[in-house]
């Protein structure tokens, strides 16, 4: 059963999937260091007849057709700044995922919500774009403490299915949201839910998939609010486009 590991890194899934019980693992990794670091693993852990560590880039290179398996984890908050998308629209298209693959993960839904967060610190307001890692509330005293209010419901902005085909990586949407009187805000908190598979979900980690806080300036309103929300997934953070209407 072989199986195909997208930016292999230290070796960590291909590894898990070699121990599972995968045939032949192929193990893309561009990073030099990473691939003779990555062989070596795999030779001290006796897999190396299993692991195959394959150089280059993972939208760019010859990879087998039809694999059994994908694992591809290049995540990242509402799939903006890592290569997620781009790496699996080009495995549907160069045929490497087929109609009976397995790919893990196998999707991913992103949500907005606005907020208001108290941004001043040392007595001046800063505005610069906050990643909330879950660690920084269990680490008081290491972390200045941010406090942040909801302001609305969440709303999700998409589904995105890995497993079934290509990805249109414009997302270009204009979210409703319905405030109580008088309510304050000045920021949207991007977040998302990572699917493992269909009934496996995770939310925000230590190490991936945060939620982001970005503000749109200081706002009161009542009733309808809304958000014009545009970016290009895998296009990075400096893309990411969010107006109050």
């Amino acid at each position: 059963m072989p199986g195909l590991g997208g930016r292999a890194g230290t070796g960590i899934l291909s590894l898990f999937a070699a121990s599972a019980g995968a045939k032949k693992v192929y193990s893309v990794e561009m990073d030099r260091l990473l691939v003779k670091t990555l062989e070596s693993t795999a030779n001290a852990n006796n897999l190396g007849k299993i692991i195959h560590v394959i150089e280059g880039d993972a939208l760019q290179i010859k990879l087998p057709r039809k694999v059994d398996v994908v694992i591809a984890e290049l995540i990242d908050t509402a799939l903006i700044d890592e290569l997620q998308v781009a790496v699996m629209n080009r495995l549907h298209r160069a045929g490497v995922i087929g109609s009976r693959t397995r790919v893990i993960p196998c999707g991913y839904e992103t949500s907005v919500q606005l907020v208001e967060v108290g941004n001043t610190y040392y007595g001046y307001k800063i505005n610069a774009p906050i990643h909330q890692w879950p660690y920084y509330s269990k680490m008081q005293e290491e972390w200045a403490q941010i406090k942040i209010e909801p302001a609305s419901e969440v709303q999700q902005i998409g589904m995105f299915d890995f497993q079934y085909g290509v990805i249109d990586p414009e997302v270009d949407k204009v979210v409703e949201f319905h405030l109580a009187n008088e309510t304050k805000f000045n920021a949207v908190r991007l977040s998302g839910i990572l699917r493992l598979t269909a009934n496996q979900l995770f939310g925000a980690g230590n190490m991936i998939n945060g939620d982001k806080i970005l503000f749109v300036g200081e706002h009161i309103k009542s009733g309808k609010v809304c958000l014009k929300i545009r970016y290009t997934m895998s296009g990075g953070f400096p893309n990411l486009s969010c107006k109050i209407l």
